[in-house]
This record gives structure tokens, sequence and C-alpha cells, in this order.
């Protein structure tokens, strides 16, 4: 009786359909989508499938759940399948590795990287014109921004206080 009940509620799971409301960047607005969840797998190991409502042929975003953490590559995409973000998580669940954004046309917005849930080593805002640096989550390094019609600058920032700014 036990092992019919388990297979049972392993089946509800690994069918589960959930609904939500994601916010993607879209042609230089913030756009609300509405999307269904569709998971596969047992109740420890399973990944999740969003599909928008407007299209359900169309992925929103995978992802790959492990004891109830994201692992591995967590992806989303625009309405018109183009990749908008792609997210790298370790066995524990942390950000740790590649983070990357397009724009619907499919150009690169901003990369940098993440080490244990915090941003670290370069990232870059492309769009923005801006260029950050992390270490361990904290500001430290030297940051170039561009503002409007002057030319790049140049903050330099050590464990996140600016030492020294040039124009």
């Amino acid at each position: 009786m036990k092992k019919l009940i388990l297979n049972i509620v392993i089946f509800f799971i690994s069918n589960l359909v959930l609904s939500q409301t994601i916010r993607l960047a879209y042609n230089d607005t913030i756009k609300l989508f509405d999307v269904t969840i569709k998971t596969k797998g047992d109740s420890i190991r399973y990944d999740e499938y969003a599909y928008y409502k407007d299209d359900t042929s169309k992925i929103a975003w995978i992802k790959h759940i492990n004891n109830g953490k994201t692992v591995g590559v967590y992806r989303e995409f625009f309405i018109n399948s183009n990749t908008y973000k792609k997210q790298i998580y370790n066995n524990l669940g942390r950000k740790n590795g590649i983070y990357q954004e397009w724009n619907n046309k499919s150009e690169l917005c901003v990369s940098g990287q993440y080490k244990n849930d915090k941003k670290d080593g370069t990232w870059l805002y492309i769009k923005a014109k801006r260029h950050e640096v992390y270490r361990n989550g904290i500001k430290h390094g030297r940051w170039r921004i561009y503002e409007g019609k002057t030319p790049w600058t140049l903050y330099v920032y050590r464990n996140d206080t600016v030492k020294r700014i040039k124009k």
C-alpha cells in the first residue's frame, strides 16, 4: 500500500503543472508574461520547464532541481525563442560561474561571473557602457562608466570604497 501511494505521489509530482508570471526585458522595457510550469522527474531530482501561456510551444525557462536547489545550467528564453539569460549553479545551488544576458535581438548585454553566490571578477554592461570589477561581491578595482556625452569616468574601488575618481 505504501508503495502504491508513493508511486501516485511521484506521478503527480512528475506531472505537476503550475502557473506563474515572469518579468523579461523586452525592447528597452520590462514586460510581464504568464507561464505554465511543468516538471519531469521524481521528488528529489527533476527538471522544470516553463512554457509561455500565449504560445505553449515556446519555452520560457529550463531549470534543473536537485534536493530543492537549482543546479547546473539555468536558461531563460524570450517568446521568440532567443536566449535571454544563462546562469550556472553549483551542486549546492549557489550561483557559481558564468552569467550572461542578451536582448531579444540576440545581442549580449550583460556578462560576468559569480563565485559562491557573489559577483566576482569583471562584469560588463554593454548597453549601459559599464565595466565593473568585484571581489567576493564587493566593489574592488577599476570601474569605467560612460555617463552621457562625457568620456569614460574611472572609479577605483578598494573594498567597496571609492579611492579615486578620474574623468
